[in-house]
């Protein structure tokens, strides 16, 4: 059973031998009591019997939340003729909460201080007895590249890659 979530892209791999992707391309049907949606060929690509279904969180947010059967639907590149390729459970969920890591929601939060101290030259305000210092730009620009990396390696993370950075050098 695949799980989707609204406001997030859904990505998920399986494999069709006998639907190899030189030779068909795919949609997707999902189909509830209640609802139904199509992902379109679009959003499926095939490598051999390898095939993706990826589909951005700009479409997802449409979607209802539900249980629904999900109709992979193979049609011949050569010709017309479409085929019920198989058929799986697929879950649709919404999501509660900031569902942002907190290296993400730290960088998204120094992004927007960066923007108002643009427009800010002071740098320490006293009102009433109580002061409050600002971070300088500089200071929010180091930040900035220290988070920007903690959120680069969440998403070589989640491609599967290192998470480190790979530095190749030869020698001469």
């Amino acid at each position: 059973m695949a799980k989707a979530y609204i406001n997030l892209t859904f990505e998920q791999e399986f494999s069709l031998v006998d639907y190899p992707a030189t030779d068909y391309e795919l949609r997707m049907v999902c189909s509830s009591a209640a609802n139904s949606f199509e992902i379109p060929a679009q959003y499926i690509t095939g490598d051999g019997a390898v095939w993706t279904v990826s589909v951005p969180a700009d479409v997802t947010k449409d979607w209802t939340a539900g249980d629904y059967t999900a109709t992979i639907i193979a049609k011949r590149v050569s010709d017309a003729e479409e085929l019920p390729a198989t058929s799986a459970a697929l879950v649709v969920a919404a999501l509660s909460g900031d569902q942002r890591s907190e290296a993400r929601r730290t960088l998204d939060a120094i992004n927007a201080t960066l923007e108002g101290v643009a427009g800010s030259s002071v740098q320490k305000l006293s009102i009433a007895g109580r002061t409050m210092d600002r971070y300088s730009t500089d200071e929010l620009l180091k930040l900035k590249a220290t988070y920007q990396e903690l959120v680069n390696r969440e998403v070589r993370k989640v491609r599967g890659e290192s998470p480190n950075k790979t530095i190749e050098f030869g020698f001469c």
